[in-house]
């Protein structure tokens, strides 16, 4: 078992550093990459942006996330929900992730099931949502875990979807309910609203054991969570904590410029969670990568996107040197071109960055940049 493990972890390290091993294959889930960063268009962005932060933007909704989330991401430029995906890169390719990737874990999404059969009518899940423009997106996550599946291991996790659609396109909560109803799901009265509890149209490879809870808090909200707890605790003046997820105290906000596109951070818990391949620290450790006492630690992450000025980029704190030298070996593994720079480590914080324009190479860049920092938000594939 202990030998299993070991090779587990080192075929992590040869995804990310591109180290020698057995030559399985592994894969990572880029359609669910969610990515970077925003760079500020002057220089000493990260020492403040004025009296609205990057915080600030999402506090009216920060209530319905879980306090112990680990990770957050933040789509602020606008979506429109095609009645079809499409796999195709575009500039708006970070947003696109994001959404795209909701749809394909919670609602099946067009590919995964087109509905499921009920009273001899089939519910294209993915067409109750169509047409819609996504004003705001947020994803929190924690508790990420491997699961075995055919092929090998994956990761999920529990998560809160807090979606805010334009004003001009309100929810439709009986049209919305009513199809999620048809499609095997069912309604319940709790907290003085309609709570769908909803099973996937069909069980995805990556989450086979997902049940979702749906409500519509407001008229433009729709709110989803993978526990009833987490959906509780949102509507549930009772079930509220004092706590609150990813306080402003938090290091990773001074390096989330507050005009950023998409953004987001992840903060470590101080334990590192069993068997969490998304876990730089616990890659580090169980490949075998620290020495001399070093243990390999860091505080976290943060991450924006520019779809403007076209630049991205992540900046982990509170780094120690093997960490360090795992990020900056993987970065030139899995991105690294002409466009690609890093910061030299200094003060424990470490900096990735990509830049791109119209040329063919571009999208490939985005990609890649887009399933590197995906993969520490904890949506990694099959390994």
């Amino acid at each position: 078992m202990e030998h299993t493990t070991t090779s587990k972890w080192l075929r992590v390290r040869e995804l990310l550093c591109g180290l020698p091993s057995s030559g399985l294959v592994v894969r990572l889930v880029v359609a669910g990459a969610i990515c970077a960063a925003l760079l500020h268009a002057r220089e000493g962005y990260a020492q403040g942006y004025g009296e609205i932060s990057a915080r600030d933007q999402i506090v009216d909704v920060i209530d319905w996330i879980p306090p112990e989330a680990e990770t957050l991401t933040v789509v602020r430029k606008e979506y429109w929900i095609p009645p079809h995906a499409s796999g195709r890169s575009c500039e708006n390719e970070f947003a696109q992730n994001a959404v795209e990737r909701f749809l394909s874990r919670v609602l099946g999404g067009e590919r995964a099931a087109a509905g499921r059969a009920v009273r001899g009518r089939r519910v294209s899940i993915r067409h109750l949502l169509a047409r819609r423009t996504v004003r705001l997106f947020v994803e929190a996550s924690f508790n990420f875990r491997l699961f075995a599946e055919v092929g090998g291991e994956s990761v999920s996790s529990e998560s809160v979807y807090i979606i805010r659609f334009d004003d001009a396109v309100q929810t439709a909560d009986k049209a919305l309910f009513n199809g999620l109803v048809r499609n095997g799901g069912t309604v319940r009265k709790d907290w003085g609203h309609d709570i769908i509890e909803y099973p996937p149209t069909s069980r995805s490879t990556l989450y086979p054991d997902d049940v979702f809870w749906l409500a519509v808090p407001r008229s433009d909200v729709l709110l989803i969570s993978t526990r009833k707890a987490l959906l509780a605790r949102a509507l549930d003046g009772a079930h509220k904590s004092t706590d609150v997820a990813f306080p402003k105290e938090l290091a990773e906000w001074k390096h989330i410029a507050a005009t950023a596109d998409v953004w987001g951070l992840r903060h470590y818990q101080e334990q590192i969670g069993g068997g969490d391949i998304s876990d730089v620290r616990a890659i580090c450790v169980d490949s075998g990568m620290a020495a001399d006492g070093v243990l390999g630690q860091a505080g976290g992450f943060a991450f924006e996107v520019d779809s403007r000025s076209r630049i991205a980029h992540v900046t982990w704190v509170a780094c120690d040197s093997v960490v360090e030298r795992f990020l900056s070996s993987s970065f030139q593994h899995r991105v690294a071109d002409s466009s690609a720079t890093q910061n030299v480590p200094t003060d424990g914080i470490a900096t990735f960055k990509i830049s791109w324009g119209n040329g063919p190479g571009d999208a490939r860049r985005r990609a890649l940049f887009s399933s590197w920092v995906a993969w520490f938000l904890g949506h990694a594939g099959v390994i």
